[in-house]
């Protein structure tokens, strides 16, 4: 931010002041950042990051503050299409057109093949009012539960694993909770590409002293990068993630780094003890697991420890889910 306005945008030159503005989200990735869209009639002057945003406090990445121009390119459509065959070219329609036939056509293909022939499917990048919409209309307009989002390709395994654990299958914490880790440890994720801004702020954190675990077989700008090095990278083999992390675990429990009134407070005593009795079995040692994790069970150990004594631990994962524990 420069004091005398120096440094701005080109477009405030080439388009003019901005009017008005307007409260936007960005599509790039699932952070969910949140904009002003400052205009100038009907034509975007510049995105400025919103300061009172709950995700990204003002922040952005370079994609959401300046690849806006797709809003305003010349391909864009902006008006509905149809066509009658699929070898037949686009032709412009009114709304009242286009929604009276798509409603025709859904009715026509559920009389002749059956309600649940229909179903709707969306995008991990719309928001979550779109998202309660699309499946609104599916269960109600259409009335079958044909619907998804191609989030859970990949959250489905740890969306289980939240449910039967915590009872609820979204992330534990929001992303201001990283201002109070002491250690992160990141599993099969790349936040400096897929969620920058989170990762500037995960990345603010650990210059004022917090640690970093990386399990990744990728050395990711998270391993190293400027002014940030991962303290232990454990470059597992692909497919390996349980064994590293229930390693991880038995040396945890064997070596009594368990804070048990933590767990006796927020789990079940017995089924903890059935778990404890798994992972403290020879097999799922550091040693005897490397042969298919490929990783030295010296640097496990070294990463459980740092876990389990370095304070407030996080695990971030996945798609950005961030889970916390003490």
């Amino acid at each position: 931010a420069c004091p005398t306005a120096t440094l701005s945008e080109k477009s405030l030159i080439e388009i003019g002041q901005p009017e008005h503005s307007h409260i936007t989200t960005c599509a790039y990735c699932g952070v969910g950042c949140q904009f002003k869209a400052e205009m100038r009639g009907e034509e975007i002057v510049r995105m400025v990051p919103w300061k009172d945003a709950k995700a990204n406090r003002g922040h952005s990445c370079v994609k959401g503050r300046f690849a806006y121009g797709y809003a305003t390119h010349p391909d864009r459509i902006l008006k509905p299409m149809v066509r009658d065959m699929i070898t037949d070219p686009w032709r412009e329609t009114t709304w009242d057109e286009a929604v009276s036939r798509i409603a025709s056509e859904f009715r026509r293909i559920q009389g002749k093949h059956g309600r649940g022939s229909v179903g709707g499917i969306t995008s991990s990048r719309c928001t979550n009012e779109d998202v309660y919409l699309v499946q609104k209309l599916i269960r109600q307009g259409f009335g079958v539960n044909n619907v998804d989002t191609c989030a859970r390709v990949c959250h489905s395994p740890t969306g289980y694993g939240l449910k039967q654990t915590f009872g609820e299958s979204a992330g534990t914490q929001d992303f201001d909770s990283v201002e109070y880790c002491d250690v992160i440890m990141i599993i099969g994720a790349n936040p400096t590409d897929g969620h920058p801004v989170f990762a500037s702020r995960m990345k603010k954190r650990i210059r004022e002293g917090a640690r970093l675990i990386v399990v990744d077989p990728r050395r990711t700008d998270s391993v190293r990068s400027p002014h940030i090095a991962a303290d232990h990278h454990l470059a597992l083999q692909p497919g390996t993630n349980v064994a590293v992390l229930t390693a991880m675990a038995h040396v945890i429990v064997t070596e009594k780094l368990v804070n048990e009134s933590f767990v006796r407070h927020r789990c079940d005593w017995t089924e903890y003890k059935e778990w404890a009795d798994f992972v403290t079995l020879e097999k799922n040692s550091p040693e005897a697991v490397q042969k298919y994790t490929g990783v030295d069970a010296k640097h496990v150990r070294e990463a459980a420890r740092l876990y389990a004594t370095g304070g407030n631990a996080a695990i971030y994962y996945g798609l950005g889910v961030t889970e916390h524990s003490q």
